[in-house]
């Protein structure tokens, strides 16, 4: 099965397990064992700690293992999250803890030479997710049965009929997860079903463990990169530490290298390929920060740019750079020109305009 995980998507589901769970812990310490004794409040910030060393990714894999059996310590005597849903937070945490070390995006990944490293998603790992959404979805269609012969029949069904319908949904729906051109659409039905369910329920109190599964199971291959197979041109100041970071963030995440080549500003390929008129006339006019030539030829700059640079690489990217389309441009450059006025008192000026990277990386950039 083909990888479907970058490092650096990967990293962002690793942080919102993390601070997930280390939220859940929080408000277990404040308001659910305040009657507590000092040993489970101890035990408690020590979670909290662990899932934070989670979330940064630093000694995240044993942190995780650690937390597993803080979570099965806890098993069914925490009443604000049933025994399902701890046991699909410990799950998580298993299959965390056997992913490989250090994806982009990490604080044990910072400051290595190649930015892709060594990490390689372990697709069996998410085959394991995958047989567990089945079965949760299986469930979810016993109780949608379930619920129109309690209110059109007047017939309650028994636990066991429910649980038994729930496993032969199960089975039926296993087939379309081993297909993946069904495999999306069964994703997308069975988290309206989940979603239905939660508002409909009276507790849900397992929703954000199993919200957590379906972040696991989703293939950002769903979600393809824009702008044809032509590299865009990214020109970036040389000189800023924080554009920098985001090439190398780019280069990270376009392990093929067909979204992108690199060059800085006022580099011999800027001052050939774009014309004054484009930019203005007075090189003090043109752009400091990022500068994007897309392969239809169009600059683009600021927050556009950015946003541009987020479709190219597809999947969680691409879903990031749609929603902040959805707000004005006014305020994304606004943003935009804050974080430029302050990024070089925050981020040390490169020794080279070009960042240090491997001979075969070092290929996608032009003069």
């Amino acid at each position: 099965m083909p990888h479907v995980w970058t490092g650096g998507q990967y990293s962002m589901f690793r942080v919102l397990l993390g601070l997930s769970l280390a939220g859940h812990f929080a408000w277990l310490l404040v308001f659910g064992v305040a009657s507590a004794g000092e040993f489970l409040r101890g035990m408690l910030v020590l979670g909290i700690g662990l899932q934070l060393l989670v979330a940064v990714g630093w000694k995240d894999r044993a942190s995780a293992l650690v937390l597993v059996l803080m979570w099965a310590s806890l098993c069914g005597r925490d009443p604000h999250l049933p025994v399902t849903g701890q046991a699909i937070v410990m799950l998580l945490l298993l299959l965390h803890a056997a992913m490989p070390r250090a994806p982009y995006g990490s604080l044990e990944a910072y400051g290595r030479l190649d930015p892709r490293g060594r990490w390689k998603y372990n697709s069996r790992l998410w085959g394991v997710g995958w047989c567990v959404l089945v079965v949760v979805c299986g469930v979810w269609f016993g109780f949608l049965l379930a619920r129109p012969l309690a209110d059109f029949w007047a017939v309650t069904p028994s636990p066991e009929f429910t649980a038994w319908v729930g496993l032969v949904f199960a089975l039926l729906l296993g087939p379309l997860a081993l297909l993946r051109s069904t495999r999306p659409w069964l994703w997308t039905f069975s988290l309206g079903a989940a979603l239905a369910q939660f508002a409909f329920a009276e507790s849900v109190s397992a929703a954000p463990a199993i919200l957590l599964l379906y972040a696991f199971t989703f293939d950002p291959r769903w979600i393809g990169m824009m702008w044809g197979q032509s590299p865009s041109t990214i020109y970036y100041d040389g000189e800023c530490g924080l554009c920098h970071r985001f090439v190398r963030l780019l280069l990270a995440e376009d392990r093929d290298g067909r979204a992108f080549r690199f060059a800085p500003l006022h580099g011999s390929t800027f001052t050939k390929s774009l014309s004054r008129a484009s930019l203005g006339a007075s090189p003090e006019a043109w752009p400091d920060s990022i500068v994007v030539c897309t392969p239809n030829q169009d600059l683009l700059l600021r927050s556009d740019a950015v946003r541009h640079c987020l479709n190219r690489l597809g999947g969680v990217w691409r879903l990031i750079g749609g929603l902040l389309g959805l707000l004005p441009r006014a305020m994304r450059d606004g943003v935009y020109d804050r974080l430029a006025s302050v990024r070089k008192s925050f981020f040390a000026t490169p020794e080279s305009s070009c960042p240090a990277l491997p001979p075969d990386l070092q290929q996608r950039f032009l003069p």
